[in-house]
């Protein structure tokens, strides 16, 4: 899925492709930093930075505006499957954050993990009705960590497939 982005997206600047990689919520910052660095030979630095910021894109319209949204996105048949198992996701993951608040939504997004990450964590977050400010704040921070250990997984990967 991530190479057929990449392809769709070919003539496009490697930092744009690394960008809307780290934006889209089936790749997010875990596809986005792999990609920057052993594909494009980013260093990690600028991989996470591009990689994080796009990541929080999303986060603040999910959190402040995603009940609009939902409604514009049911109109379609395509959009409205797309909110179906994003809502389902969200609520199937959420006891963490349920039982830890906050914090527990920081963990949620920090684990590298697919189905969980600041799309859905974002959205975890609206459907439990917590503090927009607050969960922003530990979004971000658990975006951070994520980064961390994506991009210490990505290095010791990349040293693994060298020494092969």
């Amino acid at each position: 899925m991530i190479e057929q982005i990449i392809n769709g997206l070919s003539g496009t600047s490697e930092e744009l492709i690394v960008f809307i990689l780290a934006v889209l919520p089936i790749s997010e910052l875990r596809g986005a930093i792999p990609v920057a660095v052993a594909v494009y030979h980013f260093s990690f630095l600028k991989a996470i930075t591009i990689a994080v910021i796009g990541n929080l894109v999303p986060v603040l319209p999910i959190l402040l505006f995603f009940d609009k949204l939902e409604g514009l996105m049911r109109r379609s048949t395509l959009s409205n499957r797309f909110i179906e198992w994003f809502i389902h996701r969200a609520e199937k993951r959420s006891a963490m954050v349920k039982e830890l608040g906050a914090i527990g939504l920081m963990f949620f997004v920090a684990v590298p993990l697919p189905v969980t990450g600041a799309w859905t964590g974002s959205l975890v977050a609206f459907l439990l009705g917590l503090d927009v400010r607050r969960s922003f704040m530990h979004i971000s921070f658990g975006v951070l960590i994520a980064a961390a250990v994506v991009s210490l997984l990505t290095h010791f990967g990349i040293l693994v497939a060298q020494a092969a």
